[in-house]
């Protein structure tokens, strides 16, 4: 959950390969019955299924409205989309920090900030791409720095 604006959004994203319409209801269960359902206004559900399923369809519609009775909005893939445009940094930080994890076999931790930061720096005088992102990892301090196992 991120803030907006005084209110909380809620991402939720599932790379399953088969999701049902009892998956999106048991998550939007979850949601309301979580911490967050009382300070959010955005609940944004991203799953990679098909629509030609109209059960599927109308669970969506359905948990919809559950979520807009109390209050708040529910987005899918588009929502997801336009909030990455919005705040690309969100998501070149997020990447580097799973970039960075993957790469030293340990998860980032506080002493890791400064690196990150750089990576970060570096990548956007590249335009962010994929691949100033891996080299700038490599290049990392505390990728070089690390011990082989």
């Amino acid at each position: 959950a991120r803030l907006s604006g005084g209110g909380h959004e809620c991402w939720q994203a599932r790379n399953q390969k088969n999701v049902g319409a009892s998956d999106i209801k048991n998550a939007v269960d979850d949601f309301l019955h979580g911490k967050w359902a009382t300070s959010a206004k955005r609940f944004v559900f991203c799953v990679r299924a098909s629509l030609a399923d109209t059960a599927l369809q109308d669970t969506i519609e359905t948990q919809a409205a559950r979520l807009l009775a109390e209050g708040i909005e529910f987005e899918g893939v588009d929502g997801l989309r336009q909030a990455l445009l919005a705040r690309p940094e969100l998501f070149v930080r997020t990447l580097t920090e799973k970039l960075l994890t993957f790469a030293l076999g340990r998860g980032v931790d506080h002493a890791d900030a400064p690196a990150v930061r750089q990576i970060l720096r570096e990548a956007e005088r590249n335009d962010n791409r994929f691949s100033s992102l891996v080299l700038a990892v490599v290049e990392s301090t505390p990728f070089q720095m690390r011990r082989s196992q």
